[in-house]
C-alpha cells in the first residue's frame, strides 16, 4: 500500500500571486505527474489546515486545488482523497453559547457529547462555511463527511485495511492546560466495532492533531482502545500534522508519524520547511517513509530558484 500525505498548506487568499508559495505548489503538482506512472498511490490525505483561518482562500480555489491534487498524482477517482479537517479550516470567531454549551456537555466518562445530533450540529456548523462546504462541492453524492452529525468520524474498510478519519478539532479546550482536545472515543469505538477483526490486518488512523494534544483523560481512554485491538494482531498507526514538523514515534504503546508543512508559512518567527510524505506499508505492516523537501539552493540556475528533494527514506 502506497500513502500520500500532505499537511498544513495554510493558504490564504493572495496564495497565487504569492511567489513563493506558487512555485511550490507548482513544482509540487509536477513532481507528482513525473511520478504518477511509476508510484501509483493507493490514496492520498490531506490532514487539515487547508487554509489560513478567515483570511484563507475560497471554497472555489480550494476545489481548483483538489482537481488538481487528483489529477497530477494519478488518481482513478476522488474518492481516493481524503480530507480531515484542522482548527483552521473553521470559523475562528468568537463562539456562539450553542458551541459553549456543546462543549461542556461532554460526558468524559463515556466518551461522548450529550444531546446526540444537536450537540455535534452545534459544533459542527463552525466548520460549513469552508470544510463541510468545500467536501461536498468537491465530492458531491460521495461527500465522506454526510453522516458528520450523528459520527463526527469515517472508517473506510479497503480489503485488509481499515482506514479511520478523525476530525481531531471538533472540540478545544482554550483554557486547558493538561491536553486540550476533546475527541469523543465513543464516536472512535462505534467505527472500531464496524471492523472484522479476523480479516484486517491493519488500522490506519488519520487525524489533524497529535495524540498528545489530547485531555489527558481522552489520550489514556483512547490509546487503551486503541491497544485494544492492538492485542488481537492489528497494526495501528497514526497519522497527523499540526506541529509542521515531520517526526515519528510513539504514545503509550500507539506509534504515529507527524508530517511538516506543505508551504512556507511564519508562525512565531519560525520559517517553516516545505515537505510532503510518502509510505510504503508492505504485507507485514512495516512502513517505509519518505520525506521530500523544498529546499531553496535547489537547482539554482532556474528562475525562480528551489526544488524538491528526497531528503529522508527509511
Amino acid at each position: 500500500m502506497r500513502i500520500l500525505q500532505i499537511s498544513d498548506l495554510h493558504l490564504q487568499k493572495s496564495y497565487k500571486t504569492a511567489e513563493v508559495v506558487k512555485k511550490i505548489l507548482d513544482r509540487f503538482f509536477d513532481i507528482l505527474s513525473k511520478n504518477a506512472g511509476k508510484e501509483a498511490f493507493d490514496f492520498v490525505v490531506i490532514t487539515g489546515d487547508i487554509r489560513n483561518g478567515s483570511n484563507g482562500i475560497t471554497v472555489s480555489e480550494a476545489n481548483e486545488l483538489l482537481e488538481e491534487l487528483v489529477m497530477s498524482a494519478g488518481l482513478t477517482t476522488k474518492r481516493q482523497l481524503h480530507i480531515v479537517p484542522g482548527n483552521h479550516d473553521l470559523e475562528r470567531k468568537k463562539e456562539e453559547d450553542s458551541v459553549k454549551a456543546a462543549r461542556d456537555s461532554y460526558d468524559y466518562d463515556n466518551g461522548v457529547f450529550a444531546d446526540g445530533e444537536k450537540t455535534l450540529s452545534a459544533l459542527n456548523e463552525r466548520f460549513i462555511p469552508f470544510f463541510f462546504k468545500m467536501c461536498n462541492e468537491f465530492y458531491g453524492e460521495d461527500d465522506y463527511w454526510v453522516h458528520r452529525n450523528v459520527n463526527p468520524h469515517y472508517l473506510i474498510q479497503k480489503d485488509e485495511t481499515a482506514l479511520i478519519f478523525l476530525n481531531s478539532a471538533i472540540s478545544c479546550l482554550e483554557s486547558e492546560k493538561d491536553g486540550k482536545l476533546i475527541l469523543g472515543r465513543t464516536y472512535v469505538l462505534q467505527l472500531l466495532e464496524q471492523i472484522n477483526a479476523e480479516s484486517t490486518k491493519r488500522i490506519l488512523i488519520f487525524a489533524h492533531h497529535p495524540i498528545e494534544n489530547m485531555r489527558s483523560r481522552e489520550k489514556t481512554a483512547l490509546t487503551n482502545l486503541l491497544k485494544a485491538y492492538s492485542d488481537k494482531g492489528i497494526s495501528i498507526c497514526w497519522f497527523c500534522g499540526d506541529v509542521h514538523a515531520n517526526t515519528s514515534g510513539d504514545v503509550d504503546g500507539i506509534p504515529y508519524y507527524q508530517a511538516g508543512s506543505l508551504c512556507v508559512t511564519n508562525r512565531d518567527k519560525m520559517v517553516v520547511i516545505p515537505e510532503f510524505v510518502i509510505y510504503d506499508i508492505d504485507d507485514d505492516n512495516k512502513i517505509n517513509h519518505r520525506v521530500f523537501r523544498f529546499l531553496q539552493h535547489l537547482n539554482s540556475h532556474s528562475l525562480p530558484p528551489g526544488g524538491w528533494k528526497l531528503v529522508y527514506d527509511d
